[in-house]
């Protein structure tokens, strides 16, 4: 029979359990996960939208969200650059939203996952332009889009950069590397250098909300209008699989109390049409049955649905699209079981099961699910995993 056994650590668990107001059991288990000052642990039982820091704390903020205000101001035209997953269309839904109760002239566009891939498109830079994109700004992606930012630039456009992700680099070997951002007029990231933030792992749509907080206190909005796009951060914080730690914890915490009590007639569409509209809403329900449904459509069709769902102001019409977004979510467990079994197939017949690395080639697997059963193959035989399958564009594979 199988024992649980509490790792040890050096703190003092017993003076740190006091100091804390909790028992040794607890104050053992959360000093295991980093949380080990008294004030911490407090933070940590007690959530509280108080706690979250302050967002002009991030480098650039007050720089970009002046820029978009100036925008505003003069009536130019602003593009929303987002993303086709959970997480990037869900920051484009804040941004949107926000930029239109501020009287901004916005669009968005988010990029198809086959024909342009992930992060900012050079053809797409060019299409905008002619179409009038004066300032491009961006969620989710951006931070690594060296060239297409420096396009984007001599192209005429102002670039205001909200990411989440790591910085890239230059490595010059044994150890020493130098980090490399892009040539935007703004940049809010909080891993990027010199950034005071306090927190580094939030989500893009928790960025995009604290962009929304900042621009509508500076165009005479109560910065806590704001605080109504936490149910849709909470979202992609879970889906986007961040440490549940700090402001995660407060953003995934309250927004999923607001879930339940949602207003949103897209999302009340969506929670029906799966069938958990009795149900109390919980972390589970989001990772597992209301993500999918909005990544579903970044996979299979184009992820501008899932954002037409969440803009969508009239039930019948809502129906109807949460309907789609469920059915395309099972035509996708379908082709990752289909691929999944395909694979272990392939790799039982071939004996690939002994490999230190498994590498399989699918052709028959649809390339924006390879990854997906590729995450299954690698828990399944518990090594590491790649599976290929044809790319749209015949000079690649993708896994």
């Amino acid at each position: 029979m199988l024992k649980w056994v509490m790792k040890k650590n050096k703190t003092n668990i017993k003076e740190l359990a006091r100091a804390a107001g909790v028992s040794e059991t607890i104050a053992a288990i959360l000093s295991l996960r980093g949380i080990d000052t008294p004030g911490e642990i407090r933070r940590f039982l007690n959530v509280s939208i108080d706690n979250l820091h302050d967002p002009y704390l991030m480098k650039d903020m007050d720089k970009g969200t002046d820029i978009i205000i100036k925008s505003i101001e003069n009536h130019n035209k602003i593009v929303i650059y987002g993303d086709y997953d959970a997480d990037g269309v869900i920051s484009t839904y804040i941004l949107f939203t926000a930029l239109k109760k501020c009287g901004a002239n916005v669009t968005y566009y988010i990029p198809d996952r086959e024909s342009e891939g992930y992060g900012i498109n050079i053809d797409r830079l060019r299409i905008l332009c002619n179409e009038g994109c004066k300032v491009l700004l961006t969620c989710d992606n951006g931070i690594s889009a060296i060239s297409e930012i420096k396009y984007a630039k001599e192209l005429g456009m102002s670039v205001v950069i909200t990411d989440h992700h790591e910085v890239p680099f230059i490595d010059h070997g044994e150890g020493n590397r130098t980090n490399v951002l892009p040539e935007a007029d703004a940049i809010i990231d909080p891993k990027q250098d010199n950034c005071p933030y306090p927190f580094k792992h939030l989500c893009g749509a928790s960025i995009a909300y604290k962009f929304a907080a900042v621009l509508y206190e500076k165009v005479g909005i109560q910065r806590e209008e704001a605080n109504k796009f936490i149910e849709y951060a909470a979202i992609a914080t879970i889906c986007d699989v961040v440490d549940l730690l700090r402001e995660n914890r407060i953003i995934a915490k309250i927004g999923l109390e607001m879930l339940n009590n949602t207003k949103n007639i897209g999302l009340k569409a969506l929670i029906k049409t799966v069938g958990i509209e009795d149900k109390k809403i919980k972390s589970y329900h989001v990772g597992f049955i209301i993500g999918p449904c909005i990544n579903a459509t970044g996979r299979l069709e184009k992820a501008d649905l899932s954002l037409k769902l969440l803009l969508c102001q009239d039930p019948e019409e809502a129906d109807v699209i949460a309907a789609q977004l469920k059915d395309l979510n099972e035509k996708r467990q379908e082709l990752t079981e289909n691929g999944f079994q395909n694979v272990c197939k392939i790799i039982e017949d071939y004996d690939y099961h002994s490999d230190k690395v498994i590498l399989v080639y699918d052709s028959s697997i649809h390339e924006s699910i390879a990854g997906i059963i590729a995450g299954r193959v690698k828990e399944k035989y518990n090594r590491p995993a790649i599976v290929l399958t044809d790319s749209k564009d015949e000079l690649y594979v993708k896994g």
